[in-house]
C-alpha cells in the first residue's frame, strides 16, 4: 500500500504540475495575443495617420495646381485683351496718321533737319517724354 500511495502522490503531483503548466501556457497565449492586438492596433493607427497626411498633401497639391492653372488662364486672357487693345490703338493711330498726316512739304522739312516722319508726328505722352521731345 505504501507503494500505491507513492504512485498516487506522484501522479497527483504530476497532474498539478501539468495543470500549472497548462495554466501558464494559457496565460502566456492570452498575454501574447493582447500584445499582438496592441501592436496591430498601433500599426493600423500609424497607417491611417500616414494615409490621412498623404491625402491632405495630395489635395493641397491639386489645389495648388488648380490655382496655377487659373492664374495662367487669367494671364493668358489678360495678354489677349492687351493685344487686342494694342491692335485697336495701332489701328486708330494709323487711321489718324492717314487722315491728318503731314503734307509732303512737312515731311521734306522734317527730313531736311534729320528727323523722320515718325519723329515729326510723335506726340509726347508724359512729362519726361515731352521734355525729351523739346530738347
Amino acid at each position: 500500500m505504501h507503494k500505491d500511495e507513492q504512485t498516487r502522490r506522484r501522479a497527483e503531483r504530476m497532474l498539478q504540475f501539468e495543470a500549472e503548466r497548462m495554466r501558464q501556457m494559457a496565460q502566456y497565449r492570452a498575454e501574447l495575443q493582447s500584445i499582438e492586438d496592441s501592436i496591430d492596433h498601433e500599426q493600423r493607427e500609424l497607417r491611417y495617420a500616414r494615409e490621412g497626411q498623404d491625402k491632405r498633401r495630395a489635395i493641397q497639391a491639386k489645389k495648388e495646381e488648380l490655382e496655377a492653372l487659373r492664374n495662367a488662364k487669367e494671364r493668358r486672357h489678360e495678354m489677349e485683351r492687351l493685344k487686342q487693345e494694342m491692335k485697336q490703338a495701332n489701328k486708330l493711330a494709323d487711321s489718324s496718321r492717314d487722315e491728318s498726316g503731314p503734307s509732303s512739304s512737312t515731311a521734306n522739312e522734317a527730313a531736311a533737319d534729320g528727323t523722320t516722319r515718325e519723329d515729326a508726328t510723335d506726340v509726347p505722352t508724359s512729362a519726361a517724354a515731352e521734355w525729351e521731345h523739346m530738347k
